[in-house]
């Protein structure tokens, strides 16, 4: 084979590795931008799922709170209602005592009339009954004196 034909055989073979070598090129680089899509493509199917679980979490969360917020809520409105009836129950309780304090002082104040007009009657029988025996002494007495005189 002659020099020219080895030259341009040579330059043959140099365009074709030249080619070959960007056909590489080429290939690798469209190999890295797919390697590239698809780690981005991987990146926002994480990034879904993550955002998707962390709603989810967030959602269980919500639903959990809201449950105990509605349980407290609830047991407050119990709690309420309860310390309601106990207030009512006081109030009614001060009432029937002061209700009952007035009628003992009325009770307290009959009887003392009571008493005072019974002892106000005892008196005055005890004194027409003293005025009585006082007269039927002093009837005695006289009759005695008389009947002294009479013997004398």
């Amino acid at each position: 084979v002659s020099d020219e034909s080895r030259i341009a055989l040579t330059k043959q073979l140099e365009g074709i590795a030249l080619e070959h070598e960007r056909e590489v090129h080429d290939l690798k680089r469209r190999h890295a931008e797919e390697l590239v899509l698809q780690e981005a493509r991987c990146e926002e199917k994480i990034a879904e799922r993550y955002n998707r679980r962390i709603k989810e979490i967030y959602d269980e969360v919500q639903d959990a709170q809201e449950k105990v917020v509605m349980t407290k809520a609830e047991e407050a409105a119990e709690f309420a209602a309860r310390a309601e009836h106990l207030e009512r129950l006081l109030e009614e309780e001060r009432g029937m005592r002061n209700q009952m304090r007035m009628e003992h002082l009325e009770e307290l104040n009959r009887v003392r009339e009571t008493a005072e007009t019974d002892k106000q009657r005892v008196r005055a029988e005890c004194q027409a009954q003293a005025e009585e025996t006082l007269m039927q002494y002093q009837r005695l007495a006289s009759e005695t004196v008389e009947r002294a005189r009479e013997e004398r």
